[in-house]
């Protein structure tokens, strides 16, 4: 079986708020269109608060008319080793990359919109990186992360005050400058980092800055950079 739910089910569920799909290797959509379905849903589970995608190497879209899914009671996420859609359709993906999607195309969930409101947790690991968020202590942590950090994904993290990075393979981190919140820094073996901050960051707020295990660091800060810091 390679989808869940025929569209015509799955519109009818309006109070499911938990949806779970795990270990079924052939499942490639989550939703089956069908003759005459609306061209664009925006909510077809409007009161699910909890999705959890694992282990689903065949999931690249759930509904394909959907560019861009709406969960507006999402408090808990979690999508583990699902290659073929967590950089695509998460917007995860850089988009300067080859083989990125058109905007239009590219979003599975409206992440943006959720991270630094409802979703209370949110954890990722699609076999290049492993992410998770606690709303409740604003903590964001990247574990093995083998791909550029995404410029957007930090974007969505503006509330973040704790930043864990660990066995990631970046060389430059500029990416936390937008993050005005952050008030703990934590990097340990990310052995090919060479710029930790760049010269045009500010962080007025951070009181703790935590570095281990990175050998290639050429500096670790600017001149300017540690004045914000006093």
């Amino acid at each position: 079986m390679t989808y869940v739910f025929p569209f015509s089910i799955a519109k009818s569920l309006r109070k499911l708020q938990c949806l779970e799909i795990i270990d079924c290797e052939v499942l490639k959509k989550i939703v089956e269109e069908e003759e005459g379905a609306e061209t664009i849903v925006n909510s077809i589970f409007p009161q699910v608060t909890e999705l959890v995608l694992k282990k689903l190497p065949k999931l690249t879209i759930f509904y394909p008319r959907i560019h861009a899914l709406e969960f507006p009671m999402l408090k808990r996420l979690v999508i583990e080793y699902c290659e073929n859609l967590t950089s695509r359709y998460l917007g995860l993906q850089d988009d300067n990359k080859k083989g990125a999607l058109p905007i239009s195309e590219s979003k599975f969930l409206c992440l943006e919109n959720k991270i630094n409101h409802n979703l209370e947790e949110f954890r990722l690991h699609d076999g290049v990186r492993n992410i998770r968020w606690q709303s409740q202590y604003k903590v964001l942590t990247i574990t093995l992360d083998r791909a550029n950090i995404p410029l957007g994904l930090l974007q969505r993290f503006q509330s973040v005050k704790r930043l864990r990075l660990f066995e990631c393979e970046y060389k430059e981190i500029k990416s936390v400058s937008n993050l005005p919140n952050l008030e703990d820094l934590c990097v340990k073996d990310c052995r090919k980092l060479m710029s930790l901050m760049p010269s045009s960051a500010s962080f007025q707020n951070l009181k703790v800055l935590d570095i281990w295990g990175v050998n290639g660091l050429v500096a670790l800060t600017t001149p300017s950079m540690a004045r914000s810091l006093v």
